[in-house]
């Protein structure tokens, strides 16, 4: 006897171990990129590096157990991390392609404490770490009243149809955006100004990405990122000007 939920396709695969140097769904997607990158079928080379293009909605085909949202924000942590390099093209297409820095990853791989936390890679929400007191806690608990309740195989469906995980999940999302926001600031901007890179967010700034996000970018962090690309292109917004003005994220 057989299942359709047991393996007849191609599987996902991924070694444990990057999984917990990076993060589990960093894993996942950076093995895909990497095997996509195999140059015995990828022809797309540029500035030294085989690159792979894809959008969000044809990596959600790829990964159809993940929300646009989640695929997004795995990115943008390996982004992050420096694992990941980008390349958004400059013309009306704003393509944008994906290419693996491996020295970094290896770097990563032989760091003698490999957690997201010590590497500075955003957590993307797989690996939080466990309160020993709470479980041992948990743990009497459960052993002195007896209760051995299983919890339910899926999370509850609220009235509307949708659970209230994932529910949660896009709107820990939502407020993750200002974030988001600040980091691909950091990465493309901030770091060529020599500036440190911004980690406080005050509630009227939240507000002003927030709003700036879905009126100007159409709530489309890779468009976001192409504009701070091009900001970090132009020299007079660097300085390089009589007043030595300098681009802000404000």
């Amino acid at each position: 006897m057989a299942s359709v939920l047991l393996i007849n396709e191609p599987p996902l695969q991924v070694l444990p171990s990057l999984a917990v140097a990076i993060g589990l769904n960093e894993a996942i997607i950076l093995q895909q990129i990497h095997y996509r990158l195999n140059p015995r079928f990828n022809k797309t080379y540029f500035k030294d590096r085989h690159w792979v293009y894809n959008t969000y909605e044809q990596w959600q085909q790829q990964f159809p157990f993940w929300g646009e949202k989640t695929i997004r924000r795995v990115i943008a942590n390996l982004e992050d991390s420096k694992v990941l390099i980008s390349f958004i093209t400059r013309d009306f297409k704003k393509t944008k392609y994906y290419t693996i820095d491996y020295d970094r990853l290896n770097e990563i791989s032989q760091s003698p404490t490999k957690t997201p936390e010590n590497l500075k890679i955003p957590p993307s929400g797989q690996f939080d770490q466990i309160d020993r007191d709470k479980m041992t806690r948990s743990y009497i608990d459960t052993e002195t009243t007896q209760e051995n309740t299983l919890p339910p195989l899926t999370p509850p469906v609220n009235q509307g149809g949708k659970k209230e995980e994932e529910e949660e999940e896009e709107e820990e999302e939502e407020e993750n955006i200002p974030e988001l926001m600040a980091r691909i600031w950091n990465q493309h901007v901030q770091s060529k100004l020599n500036l440190p890179p911004i980690s406080y967010l005050s509630p009227k700034r939240r507000q002003a990405l927030k709003s700036l996000f879905g009126e100007v970018f159409q709530e489309d962090l890779q468009a976001f990122d192409a504009y701070c690309q091009q900001i970090g292109t132009f020299r007079y917004l660097m300085g390089e000007n009589p007043n030595r003005f300098r681009a802000s994220l404000d």
